[in-house]
């Protein structure tokens, strides 16, 4: 049972202080989008307030067309919930599996997908827009015929028989959620851990499939990256001209390539927000020089180091910067 909390009431003006994320009205008053759960709206408005980030780091294609970096792990944090059900709201509102809302580019590499997020007050295949726009007014016209069918049957007494193929998966997933409610969600099952069969028959194989798909591809752009980062640092020369730091060097090369790999839009380093392309590049620029750097900065600080990840990641990212700096007031000391 949740905790009840003692929170304060609001006065005067007070709500005018705070900043909310918007979703769209129309997503619940308009017919075309009853599909969708109210999980995916919410998930959809989230993307559009990632928007503005878009927007401030000029993240547009040769087309001027906005795109976002959304992370499955984005989506695990802000909607709270577990990665089954993370997947499964992307796939609704995607233009593959779902309703198109959104449009996800993969670019390979390690790097995360571009997502275009879609107007959904606009439907440009009425004025003649591309196939894959035009695939989209297909698909909410049959939306259309589909819900007029279903009240005409329930007029008749008559129970739902036929439904077309673009919402059978709709129809499957309403009634996974009513089997869901009695023995609870797959994030978070009632009591019955024991009974093995029903955890094979409440998880989706094809969702399972894409889960570990994606695992093995992670761990395989992990692999790839760290190669790549110990050819960039000369590892081997690193070693052999720094042998008491064997450590260190694999504990920075290991957070390089986490960093380098994530899948969250954004890294939180030196008390603000960096967009993770932008840290990836950075450390893929570093060189044997800039790591010895940050060692010497390492062993050579007097203070107290609290949080080591955070002082070893905000040091790597400005190494480049600081490096010459460091160095050149170092020689004037010497001198005088």
């Amino acid at each position: 049972m949740t905790q009840t909390l003692q929170f304060r009431y609001y006065y005067k003006n007070q709500a005018e202080q705070f900043h909310f994320y918007k979703i769209p009205k129309v997503l619940f008053t308009n017919a075309r989008f009853k599909g969708l759960s109210a999980e995916a709206k919410i998930l959809y408005g989230l993307m559009l307030d990632r928007m503005s980030l878009s927007i401030k780091n000029g993240w547009m294609d040769n087309q001027n067309r906005i795109y976002i970096y959304f992370t499955l792990e984005d989506a695990l944090e802000l909607m709270g919930c577990g990665q089954g059900k993370a997947v499964r709201l992307f796939a609704e509102l995607d233009s593959v599996k779902g309703i198109g809302l959104i449009e996800r580019k993969k670019q390979g590499q390690g790097k995360p997908a571009k997502i275009y997020v879609k107007n959904f007050l606009e439907d440009e295949a009425a004025d003649g827009g591309s196939d894959e726009d035009k695939t989209f007014q297909n698909r909410n016209s049959e939306k259309g015929d589909f819900q007029e069918k279903n009240e005409q049957l329930s007029q008749n007494g008559n129970s739902q028989q036929e439904v077309t193929s673009d919402f059978q998966k709709s129809a499957l997933l309403k009634k996974e959620s009513q089997d869901l409610s009695k023995i609870g969600s797959l994030d978070f099952p009632k009591s019955n851990g024991n009974n093995t069969d029903l955890s094979k028959t409440e998880r989706n194989d094809t969702e399972s499939f894409y889960d570990s798909m994606d695992g093995m591809e992670h761990a395989r752009e992990k692999q790839e990256m760290e190669q790549l980062i110990r050819r960039n640092i000369e590892y081997d020369v690193l070693f052999l001209r720094n042998p008491s730091c064997d450590r260190e060097i694999d504990e920075i090369v290991s957070l390089m390539t986490e960093v380098a790999t994530s899948r969250r839009s954004t890294i939180h380093l030196d008390k603000q927000d960096i967009p993770q392309p932008m840290v990836k590049e950075r450390l893929l620029s570093l060189q044997c020089e800039h790591i010895e750097y940050v060692l010497e900065r390492m062993q050579s600080s007097t203070a107290k180091i609290h949080n080591i990840r955070a002082y070893l990641l905000t040091a790597l990212y400005h190494a480049p910067e600081t490096i010459h700096h460091y160095y050149a007031a170092q020689m004037r000391e010497s001198n005088d």
